[in-house]
């Protein structure tokens, strides 16, 4: 959960509940709190569930749990899937330090991950820090403006310094909103003073929700843990197996999740995801059985679709997420 709930509500931020924990919904206008991220920059307080592993063995564990290699070097980085019986358990961050690794987990998948780690030395920890996100084309200006060592330049590294006195870990990501986008992961006790510095120090920024940030995840072409979940993974387009495969959508209104999709009255899978995105309208993501080219026309329940390539918007960095098929 937010560390931070006292301080979101200052803001005007309504919260909600995400797994076991709150998180910030949106401060009001999240249609203009993503249109803010994909032109300027925003800070998003992720409140992630996380995980720490220590001991000699957690390199091993990891290698036993997930699709790649973990990361081993301090200060490097990696995104992947933890998997279990040939099947996705969750998408999962993870980052090495000299003597743990740190995993951030969406919060609906905690309990799962960490059953999937076993006997590990694994300690939950997600109260004990604050995670957030600056996401934007101006995002490195922004981090710059209020870090006291220089920003990371490579996808998936990190360094760590301070901001207005309190120790941090700033993380450059693989760019899941298809924009310019940092972690800055701190103590709780300091979450407070480097959110405000994030938000109201240096290079303005603008605070912005889930909702928006999922907008723009969605926009850029990555799927969210939820999607992909108990599936194949193969789903991700980083190893071989079933021919399912998510595909973009676009529709004359937004689609519910689960919807169908169909193809000459044929029905071949459903909704994962949908949005109404600032810039391209009605989108959303679908989960099909079978390859379906770009420019197919679909039936979403009943509705004329259309299969789109990804992403549906390019930002200022491409995401590293984005499934890619053979």
């Amino acid at each position: 959960m937010t560390v931070i709930p006292g301080v979101h509500e200052a803001h005007g931020g309504t919260l909600e509940v995400h797994g076991d924990g709150q998180v910030v919904t949106d401060y009001g206008r999240p249609t203009r709190e993503a249109s803010a991220a994909r032109n300027g920059v925003g800070v998003i307080d992720h409140a992630p569930a996380v995980l720490s592993l220590r001991g000699p063995d957690r390199h091993a564990a990891l290698a036993d749990a997930i699709l790649g290699d973990p990361p081993r070097t301090d200060g490097s980085g990696r995104y992947d899937h933890v998997v279990a019986e040939g099947r996705i358990v969750a998408g999962v961050e993870l980052y090495a330090g000299a003597e743990r690794t740190l995993l951030l987990v969406d919060r609906t998948r905690l309990d799962s991950v960490r059953d999937r780690l076993g006997g590990t030395a694994v300690t939950t920890v997600s109260d004990e820090v604050g995670v957030f996100g600056v996401v934007g084309p101006t995002a490195t200006e922004k981090l710059a403006s209020v870090l006291t060592v220089a920003t990371p330049a490579d996808r998936l590294s990190f360094v760590r310094g301070s901001i207005e006195g309190a120790g941090v870990s700033a993380i450059r990501t693989d760019a899941p909103a298809g924009e310019e986008e940092f972690r800055v992961v701190c103590g709780a006790d300091d979450a407070a003073t480097v959110f405000e510095a994030l938000t109201t120090r240096g290079v303005g920024a603008a605070p912005i929700g889930r909702r928006a940030y999922r907008t723009l995840t969605i926009e850029a072409g990555t799927p969210e843990t939820t999607e992909v979940v108990g599936r194949d993974p193969a789903v991700t387009g980083r190893a071989d197996g079933d021919a399912g495969r998510l595909v973009g959508i676009e529709a004359g209104r937004v689609p519910q999740a689960t919807a169908t999709i169909a193809t000459d009255g044929d029905a071949i899978g459903t909704v994962t995801r949908a949005a109404d995105s600032p810039t391209r309208g009605p989108i959303g993501f679908g989960y099909v059985d079978r390859p379906v080219a770009t420019g197919t026309a679909i039936g979403v329940d009943g509705r004329p679709g259309t299969v789109v390539a990804l992403p549906f918007v390019t930002g200022s960095e491409p995401s590293g997420r984005v499934p890619q098929y053979d």
